[in-house]
């Protein structure tokens, strides 16, 4: 029997041992929370709990010995302390708040989200013919809830629901962009008022939209994902259309600005919508680990390299930096063309070093691993990772 395909947003540990794992699965999001009191088996003696122990060993593997030091160094406000490094099996078309992280080993979340594969936990709550309907971001950004726990019944481990008979719905993460120099330049939307693009409604993905009749792209906030980036962002893209660089460089464009349902008026958003690149025909990262990776033309991969090398010098010859080179950040046109996206800063590890992260330097360092990846990749072996 095939596992269905669900996403991993975050796992968040709690006090005292319980953890808090955000899936999603066919548009429902399914908090699990437990910790070591619910994992008691009251069949077996105190002194022998396999499921509380194999928990506990999880939980060690997972956070190790610094995790009482982390938590202490919480904000005061939120006693959670984020691991987003997590994910399961990720689809990442079906959850635009979710970024595949390559975590779908870890072993508290393979403890958590076992025994929703066994009983079919994930088909059960959500089944196929009862995946809601999505015409707007509002449908998006609020997706049904879903709370459950896990508990010992007979022997087994059995999630157990915790859902009130009204049905909740989950708030979107935010970021606080008040601080952007541009941020009141744009027109500020409702995601009640922006509608999916048709191919967003037949389809999985959901980044689609329509705003002022013309297919953009939705580029959500992320889970706990600090404020700066959609900062950076906002002001840069704005720079770039003032100086009417924008098309030489192929880089998306600010359309509107989404606001929070409750805090949009205080500068809280939800998301940026920008002209989209579409149709597309993936980033450089798909198409070189891709079916056709090795036998890319070297004369469309050299064309690749040489237009990147010139919008990055453009960019320093105009005092700008983009931040984050790496091929998942350039997009290539349906005429194959390279388009440049995200100027939201921080670094791709193997890309650019850490301590040169948004500067020239790292950009430069980022453009000669592109030039490698391009045009040193072994053509009789695999693509350079």
């Amino acid at each position: 029997m095939q596992n269905p395909d669900y996403t991993i947003d975050r796992m968040t540990k709690l006090d005292d041992d319980n953890i808090l794992i955000r899936s999603r699965f066919r548009g429902r999001v399914f908090d699990i929370e437990f910790g070591p009191n619910d994992l008691h088996d009251p069949a077996s003696p105190i002194g022998s709990q396999p499921f509380e122990q194999q928990y506990l060993d999880a939980l060690q593997h997972s956070f190790g010995d610094d995790e009482s030091a982390e938590a202490s160094e919480a904000d005061e406000d939120d006693a959670a302390t984020d691991f987003s490094d997590c994910s399961g099996r990720f689809d990442t078309a079906a959850s635009p708040m979710s970024s595949e992280c390559g975590c779908e080993e870890d072993p508290v979340i393979a403890f958590a989200v076992g025994p929703f594969l066994t009983h079919r936990t994930f088909e059960t709550f959500a089944p196929e013919s009862s995946t809601p309907c999505l015409n707007t971001l509002q449908d998006v950004l609020h997706p049904p809830l879903l709370s459950f726990t896990l508990r010992v019944v007979g022997g087994d481990l059995v999630p157990i629901s915790r859902s009130p008979e009204k049905l909740e719905t989950a708030d979107p993460p935010w970021a606080t962009v008040w601080k952007s120099e541009h941020w009141l330049e744009y027109p500020h939307v409702e995601a009640k008022d922006i509608t999916l693009a048709q191919t967003s409604q037949t389809s999985s993905n959901t980044n689609l939209v329509m705003f002022n009749n013309r297919i953009c792209w939705f580029k959500p906030v992320l889970d706990y994902v600090d404020s700066p980036p959609y900062i950076r962002e906002i002001d840069i893209l704005s720079k770039l259309s003032r100086e009417n660089l924008s098309h030489r460089l192929r880089c998306p464009q600010i359309e509107a600005i989404v606001l929070d349902d409750k805090d949009g008026n205080r500068g809280f958003i939800n998301g940026l919508i920008l002209s989209a690149i579409y149709p597309n025909n993936g980033t450089i990262a798909d198409r070189v680990n891709g079916p056709e990776g090795l036998s890319l033309p070297m004369a469309l991969c050299e064309r690749w390299y040489r237009d990147i090398e010139d919008m990055v010098h453009l960019l320093h010859e105009k005092d700008f930096v983009w931040g984050d080179v790496s091929p998942n950040n350039m997009v290539i046109d349906a005429n194959e063309n390279v388009c440049m996206i995200d100027f939201g800063g921080g670094y791709t590890e193997g890309w650019v070093d850490e301590e040169d992260r948004e500067t020239k330097k790292g950009d430069l360092e980022g453009l000669k691993r592109i030039k490698e990846y391009l045009l040193d990749m072994d053509r009789t072996g695999d693509a350079t990772e």
